[in-house]
């Protein structure tokens, strides 16, 4: 890890999710948490600007725990390797235009002109239409709570989850009957929202962070005792960091190279797969 951007603990308090957590999940991973006893994964965030990254439902399960610190990655929001990207959805079950542009009316959309922008969301269909909406609204907080209601109401028409990059892909293969993308945003609007005390709902930001540190494993009671700072710094030094490449499957798909946090005494809590890749990098 290079000395600017490095692993540190943090207090949970101290630093502001951009996003809304879902609470069955906070609630779900402080037991899971609580269970192993270990943070498995740093929080990634800008420590300067009190800005979560990545990592809300950690945060709020520390808090849940009272933990009084954090594993966080402190970086700089700004900079060039942090990328800010987006999800896109997809569902599974036919919609038309004109049933959808009923629907999205309902919450302040309408269909773009063309070449207007910025939209709001862009859908397209399996067959190879298209729909470009846009509202009054200029607030970009509260678009995207406008675009969050509209996706609760399509729902019912089984939502999922892709990279925003993954779309028409996905789309192409017939097995959706329809997706969308949904406004791009600047990290200086997500830094507004925060600063102004608000939050985006979830799934509004996926970012992609130059060598992700994952697999910490810090044991929490450490987090507990006062001299912390130095438990963790020990604990550092006491494994290697091994990078690997994007694309690499951990718990997850990620976008970027990860530094995985290895020691062999723990060699137990890796996913086997990962096991496999660290030991013959």
């Amino acid at each position: 890890m290079t000395n600017s951007w490095k692993v540190t603990l943090v207090n949970p308090s101290s630093i502001k999710p951009h996003e809304e957590s879902i609470p069955e999940l906070t609630r779900k991973l402080a037991s899971e948490i609580s269970e192993m006893g270990r943070i498995i994964n740093p929080v990634v965030a800008d420590v300067g600007r009190g800005l979560v990254i990545d990592g809300t439902h950690r945060v709020e399960a520390a808090i849940e725990l009272k933990l009084p610190k954090i594993p966080v990655y402190d970086v700089d929001y700004l900079s060039d390797r942090v990328r800010l990207l987006g999800w896109a959805r997809l569902c599974k079950r036919k919609l038309s235009v004109e049933e959808l542009l009923k629907l999205s009316a309902r919450h302040g959309f309408r269909k773009a002109g063309e070449n207007e922008h910025p939209y709001a969301a862009h859908f397209i269909w399996s067959d190879g239409t298209t729909l470009t909406l846009t509202c009054y609204e200029s607030h970009i907080a509260e678009i995207y709570r406008a675009l969050a209601e509209l996706e609760k109401d399509l729902r019912v028409y089984g939502v999922n989850y892709v990279r925003d990059v993954e779309l028409e892909t996905y789309v192409g293969t017939g097995q959706y009957g329809f997706g969308y993308l949904i406004r791009p945003l600047r990290k200086e609007e997500v830094l507004e929202v925060v600063g102004s005390g608000g939050r985006l709902p979830p799934k509004s930001t996926r970012h992609v962070v130059d060598r992700r540190p994952i697999y910490i494993l810090f044991p929490i009671d450490m987090l507990k005792q006062k001299d912390a700072d130095r438990l963790f710094n020990e604990w550092i030094r006491e494994g290697r960091w091994v990078e690997l490449p994007a694309e690499t499957v951990a718990d997850r798909r990620y976008d970027e190279t990860v530094a995985v946090y290895y020691r062999e005494d723990l060699r137990d809590l890796y996913p086997t797969k990962l096991l496999e890749m660290v030991r013959i990098s």
